[in-house]
C-alpha cells in the first residue's frame, strides 16, 4: 500500500495544495486501496495488485481539469510571491548592466594609474597626468556606485523568494548556455592580467623605458580585469536564480 501511496504523492507533488485537490487526492487513494484490495481477494499477487492498479489509474492532467485546474498555472502559482519569468529576466537585465558598469568602473581605475605614472614626466604633463587621473577616478566611481544601489534593490526585490517551476528551468538554461562564455572570458582575462607583467621588464630592461612599461602593464591588466569581472558578475547572476539554489533566491 506504501508504493501505491508513493505513486500518488509523487503525481500530486507539483499540484497547488487546495481543499479541492487534497479531497481528490484523499478520494483516489481510497479507490486505489479498494481495488487493490478486491485484486488481492480474486487471488492476484501484491505485485501484480499493485501493477493494475497504477496502470488503470487515469491522468492526473484529466483530475485537474475536472476540478477546472491548469497544472502549469498551479506549479508557477503554488505560491503568491513566487517569482516569475518576467521579474527574472528583469533581474539578469540589471545584472548585465551592473556588471558592465563595474567592469568600466575597474578598468576607469587601472587606466588612471596608467596615465599617473607619466606625473613625473614634465610640468605639462604632469598637470595633465594627474587631471586624467582624478576624472577617470570619477568616471569609474561614477558607474560603480549608482549602478550598485540599482542591483542591490532588485537583489532586495527577490531575496528570500520561491522561485516558479519555470523560471528555475529557465535559469539553469541560461547558466548552462553562458558557461562558455564565462570560461573564455575567465582565461583570456587571466590571461591578459599574467602577460602584462613582461611588458616591465621588456621595457625596463630592452629600452629603459620604465615609465611606459607599467603604464601598458596597468592597461593590458585592466583590460583583462574587465573580462573577468564582468562574465563573473553575470556568471553568478544566473547562478542565483539556478533550480539547484535549493528553490529559494539567496
Amino acid at each position: 500500500m506504501k508504493t501505491i501511496k508513493n505513486y500518488l504523492d509523487s503525481l500530486f507533488l507539483n499540484v497547488p495544495k487546495t481543499p479541492e485537490t487534497e479531497k481528490a487526492k484523499e478520494d483516489l487513494l481510497s479507490n486505489m486501496e479498494d481495488h487493490y484490495y478486491e485484486l488481492i481477494n480474486e487471488g492476484k499477487s501484491e505485485q501484480e495488485a499493485i501493477g493494475t492498479v497504477i496502470s488503470e489509474f487515469g491522468s492526473i492532467d484529466e483530475l485537474l481539469a475536472e476540478l477546472e485546474l491548469d497544472k502549469e498555472h498551479g506549479e508557477d502559482n503554488e505560491f503568491l510571491d513566487a517569482i516569475d519569468l518576467e521579474e527574472a529576466f528583469d533581474f539578469w537585465s540589471t545584472v548585465r548592466r551592473f556588471a558592465l558598469a563595474v567592469s568600466l568602473g575597474v578598468l576607469s581605475f587601472c587606466l588612471a594609474l596608467s596615465g599617473v605614472v607619466f606625473a613625473d614626466y614634465g610640468s605639462i604633463i604632469s598637470v595633465l597626468a594627474v587631471v586624467f587621473f582624478f576624472v577617470l577616478v570619477a568616471i569609474g566611481v561614477g558607474l560603480i556606485v549608482p549602478n550598485g544601489m540599482k542591483y542591490s534593490k532588485a537583489f532586495e526585490l527577490l531575496e528570500d523568494r520561491p522561485l516558479t517551476q519555470r523560471t528555475r528551468t529557465k535559469a539553469s538554461e541560461k547558466l548552462k548556455d553562458y558557461e562558455k562564455s564565462f570560461r573564455y572570458g575567465l582565461t583570456v582575462g587571466i590571461g591578459l592580467c599574467i602577460l602584462a607583467i613582461p611588458c616591465i621588464i621588456f621595457f625596463d630592461e630592452l629600452f629603459g623605458l620604465t615609465i611606459l612599461g607599467t603604464s601598458l602593464f596597468f592597461s593590458i591588466a585592466g583590460i583583462g580585469v574587465f573580462l573577468i569581472v564582468y562574465t563573473s558578475i553575470i556568471y553568478d547572476g544566473f547562478k542565483k536564480t539556478d533550480r539547484k539554489q535549493l528553490f529559494y533566491f539567496r
